[in-house]
């Protein structure tokens, strides 16, 4: 085939020309530099989610390192907060997470943590029902996350949890952000549960009926069928203990698999 061989006939053709495009500001990349501070900041708090004692430590030094010369940015010391969690340094981890939402911190996961890390403190100093006023700021807290963006099961198990460990009464329209997230996280069956006892204890037995025998027909362990059955036939007397113990050995293996994996798949 020679080269002249296929030519084009320009009158075949229109010519369309396309005029230049400018994108808006907010699409635009920018190329600058990132701060030393931010570089820290990011590294520090993968470091962070390391169950190793050595890295833990070089994370800690990274941190310190970056507060230091940034000191009051409220994303710090989220990730400083990050860091004193995963290191169970539960009370010192408190006081981070609140000192970084007292500088109105956009990192979500902080007022899902410092909810999750109250309830579990108010929990063990006393085993009673939380009253509505320790209840609500726990709730604002996570809703608060949620309108930040941040996502996962976890998020709605808490919520779960602080309603069914409090005193406040189920009304019409408190159980839609927990339906919400049982619509995207389906295959939580713990979520699924939750949601059915705070069905059952209000005045929506009939919803809790159908969502009690739409999971008995799923692939579910055991230990979370009995569960299912024992709230649907004798709700008033229903134990969470066969739940939480089975859900907490489940949460261990979880914790543990995750840690044994290399650094490099927190980017994956």
């Amino acid at each position: 085939m020679g080269g002249g061989r296929y030519k084009l006939k320009p009158e075949r053709y229109t010519v369309i020309k396309i005029p230049s495009l400018e994108l808006p500001r907010r699409y635009r990349l920018s190329l600058e530099k990132p701060r030393e501070e931010d570089v820290r900041r990011i590294v520090g708090g993968i470091l962070a989610r390391n169950t190793s004692a050595e890295r833990r430590q070089r994370a800690r030094d990274i941190l310190v390192g970056a507060s230091i010369e940034n000191s009051g940015d409220p994303e710090l010391t989220a990730t400083m907060g990050l860091l004193e969690e995963s290191s169970g340094n539960y009370v010192r981890a408190i006081a981070l997470y609140e000192e970084a939402i007292a500088g109105n911190v956009g990192y979500a996961p902080a007022y899902v943590r410092l909810a999750e890390l109250k309830f579990k403190k108010r929990k063990a100093d006393l085993w009673e029902n939380l009253t509505a006023n320790e209840a609500l700021p726990l709730l604002e807290l996570l809703l608060k996350g949620r309108s930040l963006g941040c996502s996962g099961s976890r998020l709605y198990r808490a919520i779960a949890d602080v309603y069914l460990s409090s005193d406040l009464k189920i009304k019409e329209g408190h159980l839609a952000v927990l339906d919400e997230g049982l619509e995207v996280y389906a295959k939580d069956y713990r979520l699924a549960l939750r949601i059915a006892e705070l069905k059952y204890s209000s005045t929506l037995k009939g919803e809790a009926d159908i969502l009690v025998s739409r999971y008995l027909k799923t692939n579910i362990p055991e230990w979370a069928r009995m569960s299912f059955r024992s709230l649907r036939d004798s709700p008033e007397e229903y134990n969470q203990s066969v739940e939480m113990i089975e859900e907490s050995k489940e949460e261990e293996k979880k914790v543990i698999a995750k840690w044994e994996q290399p650094l490099n798949s927190i980017f994956q």
